[in-house]
């Protein structure tokens, strides 16, 4: 069974010693092993860069006009495996080549990683916080506590929680979500790689009528493919990507409340599942759900 990982990440290294050049060695490997990772069977680049000093490798959705090409294939097939989203292919251009940098990685003095990517595996891999934390807690904090600092969220599907954690002075934290939006209200825009929203019980016709009205009507509002067709057998299941302008976060809890609470008036039940990412590259992340009908949404910055 393969299932899908949603990664932000971002890695800083002031390579000032040998156990900061071990570091820096290790974040080879990191990017390296894509090509041969046990379990991976797909991979996407949404946003990538990677920095040492002052070359700069990167991959984003703005290269579709240039040539494009690949750097991670099935070592197997001989299929590419990296491609950015909107079907365009990871590209390098000549003289910024994400090789040279591995090649010199060791000898940077200022290294940065930046990326967000979405990996299908069939089986344990080794990446983001499980390739990073036991190695960064393990080193003295005296040795690298202040020359090396590391970012992650990871959002799973199937339902699995969400893990934040950060290495930061030497120690490990794991931020917490907060009650509300407010901490992360300056936040430009935002995107879901999950909005789950589940509705059953329906008993009568004339209720999956008005459903399907405001399922389009929802659908339509914010550019979904989920339709009234989808209603059948008496449930309603959404499982949706989406994006969000700024100020809209407010809105869809607004509208994901008002089908709560007509679900509620029919004596139906309802459920929802949205975990969403900062678009800016920053880490902030919003999480919405339901208790006892009400939507609540959850916000975290770190």
């Amino acid at each position: 069974m393969s299932y899908e990982i949603d990664i932000r990440e971002e890695l800083i290294i002031h390579n000032v010693n040998e156990k900061t050049r071990t570091a820096a060695a290790r974040l080879t490997d990191y990017i390296r092993q894509y090509n041969k990772m046990d379990g991976l069977s797909g991979m996407q680049i949404y946003a990538m860069e990677l920095a040492a000093d002052e070359k700069i490798a990167w991959a984003d959705d703005e290269i579709s006009s240039k040539e494009c090409g690949y750097i991670f294939t099935d070592t197997a097939t001989g299929a590419p495996l990296v491609k950015l989203i909107e079907e365009d292919y990871t590209h390098w251009d000549e003289e910024e080549d994400v090789q040279v940098i591995l090649n010199h990685l060791e000898t940077a003095r200022e290294i940065t990683l930046r990326m967000d990517c979405s990996l299908l595996v069939t089986s344990e891999t080794s990446y983001g916080v499980a390739f990073w934390q036991e190695y960064l807690e393990r080193m003295e904090p005296e040795d690298i506590g202040s020359y090396i600092t590391y970012r992650s969220a990871e959002f799973y599907t199937p339902d699995e929680p969400v893990c934040f954690y950060a290495y930061m002075d030497g120690k490990c934290e794991t931020p917490e979500f907060a009650e509300g939006v407010d901490a992360v209200s300056d936040c430009r825009a935002w995107h879901s790689y999950c909005l789950k929203m589940k509705i059953e019980g329906l008993q009568r016709e004339e209720d999956a009528e008005r459903l399907a009205v405001l399922v389009d009507d929802f659908s339509a509002k914010y550019d979904l493919e989920t339709v009234s067709s989808d209603i059948a057998d008496g449930s309603f299941t959404m499982d949706e990507e989406m994006g969000l302008l700024e100020g809209e976060e407010k809105t869809l809890i607004h509208d994901l409340q008002q089908l709560a609470d007509f679900t509620a008036s029919i004596g139906a039940a309802f459920s929802l599942r949205g975990e969403f990412f900062s678009d800016t590259g920053d880490f902030e992340f919003m999480s919405l759900g339901a208790e006892e009908g009400k939507v609540r949404a959850k916000s975290c910055k770190f």
